[in-house]
């Protein structure tokens, strides 16, 4: 007990604090001191002051000396102070043994629990870090699953995106030719002899040909149709019955590995 703490007295139950200094100032126990007198010398009826006290009461809790004995407690169950004396010495010893006979098998059981405190801890720690890596595998497992996806929708896009630039230029490319047809046959109309108009009329009509001919296809072009049907997930795990243990679940018996002991 520290120094301000409150306990009950073991004699009368009655409650008090402990000293400032401790233990140390608290009152003696006065059958005790009592005792450890009478063994170390003689002392003396207050009643009857020349008679040692030489008997012990037990209806009383007292010492007396043999007039007291006489006159009081010849009713009583007494016994010589010395006997007595010793009895209680031997009674003390034997609780203090009962007391201590199974100090070893507690200190043993605290260790032994220290020790499944440590070697719970670092069991349950490396649980978690259990819970924690499948976990990463689940979500490494979903990021491939999601950059697979984005990987083909990302070569369709291209694909699409690169036919159809590459019919945009092709189409371009013939509206260019167009125009330079067109420009090269009105300088021809305008400033061109006859003859030579005549001659050079013949290979417009040529290049006429080749420019209708060479023109890709005017119909409208619309991408073909890419849809995403995602996976239906939550049902895939009812149906598998794992929709709470997807992760993985706990195995325990809770309080299995208790074993009992009591202390008295």
């Amino acid at each position: 007990m520290r120094p301000g703490q409150k306990k009950a007295c073991p004699k009368c139950r009655r409650e008090f604090q402990i000293p400032g200094n401790g233990v140390e100032d608290l009152p003696l126990n006065f059958d005790m001191v009592a005792l450890l007198e009478a063994h170390s010398g003689i002392e003396y009826c207050e009643q009857h002051v020349d008679e040692a006290l030489k008997l012990y009461c037990f209806d009383c809790n007292s010492e007396i000396c043999v007039v007291c004995f006489a006159l009081a407690h010849n009713q009583h169950h007494c016994d010589d102070v010395k006997t007595v004396a010793e009895r209680f010495r031997e009674q003390i010893d034997q609780d203090t043994e009962r007391v201590f006979s199974r100090f070893d098998e507690i200190r043993g059981a605290v260790k032994q629990l220290n020790d499944e405190h440590k070697r719970y801890g670092a069991e349950i720690k490396k649980l978690e870090g259990a819970i924690r890596h499948q976990g990463d595998v689940i979500k490494q497992f979903v990021d491939d699953q999601v950059n697979k996806l984005l990987h083909r929708v990302n070569t369709l896009k291209n694909e699409t995106l690169g036919y159809i630039q590459q019919q945009k230029e092709r189409l371009e490319l013939s509206l260019a030719a167009m125009e330079s047809f067109k420009s090269y046959s009105q300088e021809i109309k305008t400033k061109s002899h006859v003859r030579n108009m005549m001659k050079v009329a013949s290979d417009l009509r040529d290049r006429v040909d080749d420019l209708l001919h060479s023109s890709v296809s005017l119909r409208q072009y619309q991408a073909p149709p890419i849809k995403f049907i995602p996976t239906d997930f939550m049902h895939a795990i009812r149906s598998a019955k794992i929709e709470k243990d997807i992760i993985g679940k706990l195995s325990n018996s809770h309080f299995a590995g208790i074993v009992n002991f009591s202390v008295g």
